[in-house]
């Protein structure tokens, strides 16, 4: 159960049969609240405010997986409201048919011609992935819509001009 109304109309419900039986039940006491749902909420509290956060006492580096994290770009980043940006991505891909559709081709074209490379510079594959939007319903969207767009950031183009060969193919 959420921890709406529904919540709540059903553990009225449930009392009622329960008294018809001789049952004390307090519905208010009683309720169920649901994990993922109380989780979601207090997701959406922390992405809602995080891009306002005070950010003062965080040092001017620090190092995250043998990467050094400039404050001044983070900050930069988080104020350029990063999730509001990957959502409108996400969007733009699926306004159409044909944006999506070309979106897939250009992965895959892409993976085919070996036009992504990777940190080191070698040619890299992407994975052909859905782009999925967050659902502010489903409580792990986030995560999920941007781990999609995750899978992608692992790599740059290749030197020669993408727009061109995609305009010739």
């Amino acid at each position: 159960m959420d921890n709406a109304g529904n919540n709540h109309t059903s553990m009225q419900e449930y009392s009622c049969l329960l008294e018809k039986h001789g049952i004390e039940f307090d519905p208010v006491e009683h309720q169920i609240p649901c994990f993922p749902h109380i989780i979601n909420i207090c997701v959406k509290h922390i992405v809602d405010k995080y891009s306002i956060a005070d950010f003062s006492g965080v040092p001017e580096t620090w190092v995250v997986s043998g990467e050094t994290i400039n404050k001044a770009a983070y900050v930069q980043a988080i104020a350029g409201k990063a999730l509001d940006r990957a959502r409108v991505l996400v969007c733009t891909v699926h306004a159409s048919i044909q944006h999506h559709d070309s979106f897939m081709i250009t992965i895959t074209m892409g993976n085919n011609n070996k036009w992504f490379l990777d940190h080191t510079g070698s040619p890299t594959w992407l994975p052909v992935v859905q782009l999925l939007h967050d659902e502010p319903t489903h409580w792990d969207s986030v995560y999920v819509m941007l781990n999609c767009l995750r899978t992608l950031c692992q790599v740059s183009l290749h030197p020669t001009n993408i727009y061109h060969r995609l305009t010739v193919a």
